[in-house]
């Protein structure tokens, strides 16, 4: 009906403003999907051929780089701020902090339920990929169809391979789960770039 507002486009438009806030901290996806992607191809290569502190220097590595980022983009938003006479808390504001926050809280779950060994070693790939197609499929319901494809397909590999090739979990779910990551930081990104260009 005429004059009355779309929704629909009224919450896209919101959300792609929250996802603009999350610009500084999108590299994080890429940082973790190719640690995990390492991590994989470091399985497949064969283990015997590194030595047993790669994996936790790679894992600490990733959150150095990761610290990095946050200290970054913290310093740059605040240097903006300033600069305009604004307190705006840039990505740590209630709409930046917003959109990351369920990759946060999914990082946490994944990170405590390994810590008490909650997970069975054997199908912790599993865990992580079907978690992560959790993740796409909820942020896809409000920032866009390509991230519930995203999700599904890696739900439908994780089914796959843990069905039918569960020993093979760590080569398949670990590379193709990391490269998941890169890809959704790559969309977000777009987003981003999207939303904050001019319009005419």
């Amino acid at each position: 009906m005429e004059g009355m507002p779309n929704t629909k486009h009224t919450r896209n438009t919101i959300v792609h403003e929250y996802i603009v806030k999350t610009k500084p901290w999108l590299p994080l996806f890429a940082v973790w999907g190719a640690e995990w992607m390492i991590v994989s191809l470091i399985a497949v290569i064969g283990e015997w051929k590194f030595p047993d502190w790669l994996n936790v220097a790679l894992l600490g590595l990733a959150v150095l780089v990761s610290i990095f980022i946050l200290l970054r983009s913290t310093g740059a938003s605040d240097k903006r701020s300033k600069t305009a006479g604004q307190t705006d808390g840039g990505v740590f504001s209630g709409s930046g902090f917003i959109v990351l926050l369920p990759a946060l809280l999914l990082a946490g779950t994944v990170l405590l339920l390994e810590g008490l060994h909650a997970v069975d070693p054997y199908f912790r790939e599993l865990f992580r990929s079907l978690l992560v197609s959790f993740f796409y499929v909820q942020l896809g319901v409000f920032a866009g169809r390509s991230f519930i494809y995203l999700g599904l397909w890696l739900f439908a590999l994780s089914a796959i391979i843990g069905t039918f090739y569960i020993g093979f979990s760590i080569e398949v779910l670990g590379l193709f789960g990391g490269a998941s990551l890169i890809a959704c930081g790559w969309l977000l990104g777009r987003i981003a770039r999207t939303a904050a260009a001019p319009t005419e």
